[in-house]
């Protein structure tokens, strides 16, 4: 059936909903409980704020592990912000790197740049 829908060129109304009931018996989709719902959201801590996350290594005797540290710019509609976290990120980039990876050595992953997300724009850095 499938072949012959697509041989026409077009989908017929009638096939077109024998399909989708072939594939709803199949796969037999759900509603996603809400609690299961990803929601896209940042944290902005008042000032002055002293938070510590701590994590216990799967593996203590094997300390390679990294750090990624994440400086709020401002909000995304906001194409000041944009292009002075663009800009920060070409000024920064190779400096960074130099500092903290070649002459620091403080990791064998050094890294920085820009960092967006659905509401936000900020400047990360990765050691």
């Amino acid at each position: 059936m499938h072949v012959e829908i697509l041989a026409h060129g077009n989908i017929y109304k009638k096939k077109a909903l024998k399909l989708t009931d072939m594939v709803e018996s199949t796969l037999k989709p759900r509603v996603l409980p809400q609690a299961e719902w990803k929601i896209h959201r940042g944290l902005m801590l008042p000032p002055g704020s002293n938070y510590i996350w701590k994590k216990k290594l799967k593996d203590p005797a094997n300390v390679n592990h990294c750090i990624q540290y994440f400086l709020h710019a401002g909000y995304r509609g906001d194409c000041n912000v944009r292009a002075k976290v663009l800009l920060l990120d070409q000024i920064a980039h190779e400096p960074c790197f130099n500092q903290l990876r070649t002459k620091e050595q403080l990791g064998y992953t050094v890294d920085s740049g820009t960092w967006t997300s659905i509401t936000q724009y900020g400047f990360y850095f990765v050691i």
